[in-house]
């Protein structure tokens, strides 16, 4: 099951007063963990070779992530720090 999430109050969070005290998003607690993250699958690999020599060890590897050929559509619109100066709420599509 996919990671639930409370989405942002939009019309508090776009108050430039509200906005002000605390410049991050306001969550919309009305609709607390009422919205879920799209299912998402990973695949890592790692592939590793050691060679031993008298004095000192040689270790070479290849490591993918996420190899499946898969996009993930729109994300949530997260409530988090922003940088001084910045205005709104941090949504990344």
């Amino acid at each position: 099951m996919a990671r639930p999430y409370t989405p942002v109050d939009m019309e508090r969070s776009t108050d430039r007063a509200a906005w002000a005290l605390t410049h991050r998003a306001y969550p919309d607690y009305a609709r607390f963990n009422t919205l879920r993250l799209p299912d998402k699958h990973q695949l890592d690999l790692r592939l590793d070779k050691e060679f031993y020599f008298k004095r000192w060890m040689l270790n070479l590897y290849v490591d993918v992530q996420n190899a499946l050929p898969k996009r993930y559509g729109q994300r949530a619109c997260l409530y988090q720090p922003r940088p001084s100066g910045v205005t709104g709420p941090s949504c990344r599509p």
